[in-house]
């Protein structure tokens, strides 16, 4: 099996697979029987009639060794029964017996619409071993100009020169700036893991307290500590007249002493829901730290307020120019986080964002 894809797309496919996918469903009875038999003979390494994550890492990996492109190909073959192998081990205990997987597989098998579920400590797995490793590995194939984002022709150039369509480009690039992030690209992978599979939430905590911060400093995430809070962007993007405009609606929706849960709404130019489904992101409160880099030049910044559809707000202006591009941002000062105004110009098109609605509930 050649590992290098060629739809990037393809990976929320793959997202839908699992052991049926790999196996080719089973029915009930003796043949599921075989299955497990079958999974366990693969995987089961120390043969001790249980399987541990490291044990299922190291099997897949030796199959993909002697592959072309053996780290994407372990990442596929990872995805293929990773998913399964979580939901199948209901206790979390990080040893699926055959029991657990035969069980599993009886109700998958029996019932058309059967939805596994992964708990909160499966996606941090997920996250850890696939998703992450999946993202950077997709950018370090495809991200040819080193710029952290994907374009629509480095997304065809990895398909035989064939562009995503319209509808599978905004899908993904979800603030119409003409680009793909990781950040877009990691989201979009998340929603479409949501449609076949019962995802959890991590247990609820208390509201999060704010971050003591020194003299001078702001806390990066003081905008995401307010449950109900919401604001609405505008974003009007011109790229070699392509042009689009869409709305990003951002909602807090759950706040505790370590995270928040961001919901996302993507809107149509009649800020109307678009067809692919909001998503829900949890945002850690972590500790920055300088990646101890040779700093560059420093950007310019001054005080102005401005007036834009969701009202006048005093703000920090902050402009940057680099390789022929410029950004113009515009932050409120009441409201640490929030953006109000960003105008980027570079790469033959203009991006304009302009909050339309903020909401402090």
């Amino acid at each position: 099996m050649n590992a290098k894809i060629g739809m990037w797309l393809f990976a929320a496919t793959l997202l839908c697979g699992g052991l049926s996918a790999q196996m080719g469903g089973a029915e009930e009875g003796d043949e599921t029987d075989a299955e497990v038999n079958g999974y366990f003979e693969t995987l089961d390494t120390d043969k001790n009639d249980t399987i541990t994550l490291s044990e299922l890492k190291t099997a897949l990996r030796k199959e993909a060794s002697t592959e072309e492109g053996a780290e994407m190909l372990y990442l596929t073959y990872l995805q293929m029964y990773l998913l399964d192998y979580l939901s199948a081990d209901k206790d979390d205990n990080n040893e699926l017996t055959k029991a657990e997987l035969k069980k599993y597989l009886t109700a998958r098998n029996s019932d058309p619409e059967f939805k596994a579920e992964l708990s909160a400590k499966d996606m941090k797995v997920v996250e850890a071993e696939y998703l992450t490793p999946y993202v950077n590995e997709i950018y370090k194939e495809m991200d040819t100009d080193k710029d952290g984002s994907l374009s629509r022709k480095e997304a065809a150039a990895a398909d035989n020169g064939e562009e995503p369509s319209d509808e599978e480009w905004k899908a993904v690039d979800t603030d119409s700036d003409g680009k793909v992030s990781k950040a877009e690209f990691s989201a979009y992978l998340k929603s479409e893991l949501a449609k076949s599979y019962s995802v959890a939430k991590d247990e609820k905590g208390t509201e999060a307290k704010p971050t003591e911060t020194k003299p001078g400093e702001i806390d990066a995430y003081a905008l995401y500590k307010k449950k109900g809070r919401n604001w609405t962007m505008r974003t009007e993007s011109d790229y070699s007249g392509f042009k689009n405009t869409t709305y990003m609606k951002t909602e807090i929706i759950e706040v505790t002493e370590t995270y928040a849960m961001v919901k996302y709404t993507m809107l149509d130019k009649d800020k109307k829901p678009m067809a692919m489904p909001a998503t829900e992101t949890k945002l850690e409160f972590k500790t920055a730290s300088g990646n101890g880099g040779t700093p560059g030049e420093a950007p310019k910044t001054e005080d102005e307020t401005i007036k834009v559809e969701a009202g006048e707000f005093e703000c920090v202006k902050t402009t940057t120019e680099a390789n022929g591009a410029k950004s113009i941002v515009w932050t409120a000062k009441k409201t640490p986080g929030l953006l109000v105004k960003v105008v980027s110009e570079g790469g033959g098109g203009k991006t304009t964002m302009e909050l339309v609605e903020f909401k402090d509930e």
